[in-house]
């Protein structure tokens, strides 16, 4: 029925996050998501506006298929655009009682009941877990310093082109909100 947002700038000069709060994009589809830049707020401005526009312009249904189709077109945009910084993302996709939940990095998303007990949660893609970091060696990086290439401490992220091992493949989980489900934190 309502959302609310709070962002925290921590020690970087700039902002380098962008938020996208959008009800009824297309039928009767709401977006909500967090783009957590890094090395520049280019990626993560650009990811939210141009995953809203996305969402208003192509037939995509919501299936798990259809998100994919979504964020793979994204990140095609963002090379497209040659944009260098990049961004991790949780994103959720609502329709009614049902959302589609991605992540990409380690910005997370939780539904919590109404006693206060996490229902859902997702998990960070870090460098140092043991299939992130296989999957990293495997496609030519390696990790040092708990970190992709020496570089970002997440292994999977929207743009980050240079930096190998970097991979913009999203988990997605399906999300059945029931009777005593009190928030959605993106």
């Amino acid at each position: 029925s309502y959302s609310s947002i709070s962002q925290m700038k921590g020690i970087h000069d700039s902002m380098e996050d962008s938020v996208l709060v959008q009800t009824n994009v297309r039928n009767g589809i709401d977006l909500f998501g967090v783009f957590d830049g890094h090395g520049g707020s280019l990626t993560s401005m650009y990811s939210s506006k141009q995953f809203s526009m996305l969402y208003e312009t192509q037939d995509v249904e919501l299936s798990v298929a259809g998100l994919e189709k979504v964020l793979k077109r994204l990140e095609q945009t963002i090379r497209e655009n040659k944009l260098t910084d990049g961004a991790t993302c949780g994103i959720a996709v609502l329709a009614g009682q049902q959302a589609l939940v991605a992540t990409i990095g380690d910005v997370r998303v939780l539904v919590v009941k109404d006693d206060g007990t996490v229902k859902f949660t997702t998990t960070d893609h870090r460098a140092t877990d043991r299939p992130e970091f296989e999957r990293i060696k495997k496609n030519g990086g390696f990790v040092q310093n708990h970190r992709t290439m020496g570089v970002v401490n997440v292994s999977r992220a929207l743009g980050d082109f240079s930096i190998t091992g970097v991979s913009p493949l999203a988990d997605i989980h399906y999300v059945e909100f029931e009777q005593d489900d009190k928030y959605l934190i993106v």
